[in-house]
Parts: C-alpha cells; structure tokens; sequence
C-alpha cells in the first residue's frame, strides 16, 4: 500500500560486498534489490558510527544505525541479537528503533487491527 519503503545504504552494500558466497549473501542480494533509495555515507554518518562503536556496537551495525538515523528511517529491522540486545539498552541514546523484523511485524499488524 505504499505504507513501507526498504532503503538501502553505502553500508549494507559493503557488507554485502564483503559476505562470502552462500544463502545469507543471496537474501542479502534480494534485499538490496528491494531498495528504493539509498543512503550514502558522509562524515556525520561516520562521526555518529564511531559514537555507536565506543557504545560497543559492531563496526557495521554502528553505521547501520547511523544511516538510518541520518536518514529519519522510522526503524531499523535485524535478526542480529546482539545489535538488538544493545539497541535495547541504548534505546534513549538512538534516534531510530531497532527491532526484529517478526517483532515489528507483529506490533504493526496488531495496531492495524485495531
């Protein structure tokens, strides 16, 4: 309905770039295919990522973040549990929501019912 748009970044492309070949690269193809736009890094996304990394994020999943926020991204969904773990306990410190997807995806179905 046009309610969602998946956005990619500079940052997930290099990641991609860096996976070895098998599934988790092949549905990391289909998602950045899936992009309507994409979000190139500038020095304030790599000011912001430093931030997250002395927070304790991973080196990518602090530019992750960092994009998203730069971006005004209303979330920012993964299945990586300690970047969800972290997010959490940081969450008054982040300008963006980090969620599992099949967590968001239920809270947004339930609002919409009712």
């Amino acid at each position: 309905m046009g309610d969602w748009r998946l956005q990619g970044s500079e940052t997930f492309d290099d990641e991609l770039g860096n996976t070895l070949e098998g599934a988790r690269k092949r549905q990391m193809q289909i998602w950045a295919a899936l992009a309507i736009s994409k979000v190139n890094i500038t020095q304030q996304i790599v000011f912001r990522g430093g931030e997250l990394a002395q927070m304790g994020f991973k080196d990518y999943d602090a530019l992750h973040i960092a994009c998203a926020e730069a971006s005004n991204a209303d979330v920012l969904l993964t299945t990586d549990d300690r970047m969800l773990r972290l997010a959490a306990r940081y969450k008054d410190l982040l300008q963006v929501k980090v969620e599992n997807p099949l967590q968001w995806l239920r809270e947004v179905a339930n609002d919409r019912c009712e």
